[in-house]
C-alpha cells in the first residue's frame, strides 16, 4: 500500500488523471512491517508545466501541461467539453470528439507503462489463477499445495486492474487449460478475464462474500481439482 500510494500520485501527475487506490478491508486491518525508504530513494514525478500563456494548453499532446494553483495562471475547473485553450465549447461535436479521444488515448496508449502485475510459476502451468488484493495471499499457498499434488498451477497477481492487463492474461490463457478467478465479491474481475481469454482457456469464478471469511488456499485447491475432474 505504501509503494502503491506513491505510484498513484505519480500516475496522477504524469497522466493528469484521477487515480483510485483500492484497499480491501483485510489489507486495511493487517499489521506488517513497512520499509520506508529515504526521501532520496523515492521517485517522484512532477507534472509538466506550461511555458507560455500564449500557447494552447490542450494542443497536440496526449497529456497537456498543468499549472499548479496559485502560480500565476488563471485555472478554470470544469467538467464541460473545452477546446485547446481550455475554453468551454459544449456545442461543437468535433471539439468534443477530439477531447474524448485524447482523454482515453493518453491512458490506453500508455497501458504497458501503467499496468503492474506479478507472475508466480507461470512458465509451465496447466492451470492459471488470476487474483488481486487480499485473496492473493491465499493463492500463493494454493500454487504450492497444487504442485505437491502434481497439478502445475501458475498465478498472475494484478496490482492494477485498469487499464486491464489484457496481454498478460491472454498469455496465461494460451498456456493454461483452465483459469480460476477467486474474488471476495459476486463476480467482477471474472468477466474481464473471460473476455480477454477469448475461449483459449475455460474460465471459472470462485466467489465468497459476507461474514468476514476469506477464501482459503484449500477452497481454491478444491475448486481446481473439481474443475479438472479430480
Amino acid at each position: 500500500m505504501f509503494e502503491l500510494t506513491i505510484e498513484a500520485f505519480n500516475l496522477a501527475e504524469e497522466y493528469r488523471t484521477p487515480v483510485i487506490l483500492l484497499a480491501d478491508e483485510t489489507v486495511a486491518h493487517m499489521r506488517e512491517k513497512v520499509e520506508i525508504p529515504s526521501s532520496e530513494e523515492v521517485k517522484l514525478i512532477e507534472r509538466k508545466r506550461p511555458k507560455s500563456m500564449d500557447e494552447p494548453f490542450f494542443g497536440g499532446e496526449e497529456v497537456p501541461p498543468m499549472p499548479p494553483l496559485g502560480e500565476g495562471y488563471y485555472v478554470a475547473v470544469t467538467g464541460s467539453t473545452h477546446n485547446e485553450y481550455g475554453i468551454r465549447f459544449t456545442a461543437d461535436p468535433e471539439v468534443h470528439r477530439k477531447l474524448a479521444e485524447r482523454l482515453v488515448g493518453k491512458i490506453v496508449n500508455n497501458a504497458d507503462k501503467i499496468v503492474k502485475y506479478e507472475e508466480f510459476k507461470v512458465e509451465d502451468c496447466e492451470v492459471g489463477i488470476v487474483a488481486y488484493g487480499c485473496t492473493s495471499r491465499a493463492v500463493y499457498e494454493t500454487v504450492e499445495l497444487a504442485r505437491e499434488k502434481g497439478v502445475r498451477v501458475g498465478f498472475v497477481r494484478l496490482k492494477t486492474i485498469w487499464p486491464f492487463p489484457e496481454k498478460v492474461v491472454e498469455k496465461l490463457a494460451e498456456k493454461s487449460e483452465i483459469l480460476i478467478v477467486p474474488e471476495m465479491n459476486l463476480r467482477q474481475l471474472y468477466y474481464e478475464v473471460e473476455r480477454v481469454a477469448k475461449c483459449k482457456a475455460k474460465v471459472y469464478p470462485l466467489n465468497k462474500v459476507g461474514g468476514g471469511e476469506m477464501i482459503t488456499p484449500e477452497e481454491i485447491l478444491a475448486e481446481i481439482l473439481r474443475r479438472r475432474g479430480q
